[in-house]
């Protein structure tokens, strides 16, 4: 019975090891030269139970070498009607240093939606900005949010 502690033990040694992996599948990949600007996650938020308004915003700008470039996103939030919820993209097509006409999503309900324009680019440097907005006027009892989501800017052409 005593011999049989060592032969648990080397088992258990030789599952652990076994466990672990040299699997390259996890390794982040650079982006191509084409990516521009990449942003896993933009997020703003109201606690749980509170009330208040949060924003949040990110921003690229940079002298390119391209004449026309595609922002992809996803817009996701878990909003209902009575909250003020806005994400907001804009570009240097649009006017420097506000844009006078950016592109604005009202969010009314929840949403995951993916998103993909092209733009001309007419400016240099190249600016594209991300905005976001959430106002909470009732106490909830999850804390609600809004968020781009796998944010790339890429040349087009």
């Amino acid at each position: 019975m005593k011999n049989i502690y060592p032969v648990i033990i080397l088992l258990f040694i030789t599952f652990l090891l076994s466990s672990c992996s040299d699997d390259e599948s996890n390794n982040v990949i650079p982006p191509s030269s084409d990516t521009l600007y990449t942003l896993d996650s933009l997020i703003a938020f109201v606690n749980a139970g509170t009330t208040g308004f949060n924003s949040n915003s990110a921003s690229f700008g940079s002298t390119i070498s391209a004449s026309m470039v595609r922002m992809e996103f996803t817009i996701q939030s878990n909003a209902d009607s009575s909250l003020g919820i806005v994400a907001t993209f804009r570009d240097s097509t649009n006017g420097l240093p506000m844009p006078p006409t950016p592109q604005t999503v009202h969010v009314y309900s929840a949403i995951d939606t993916s998103y993909s324009f092209t733009y001309s680019v007419s400016t240099q440097p190249f600016f594209a900005g991300f905005d976001l907005g959430i106002a909470v006027t009732q106490p909830s009892s999850i804390w609600r949010y809004i968020r781009f989501r796998k944010i790339k800017v890429i040349k087009a052409s």
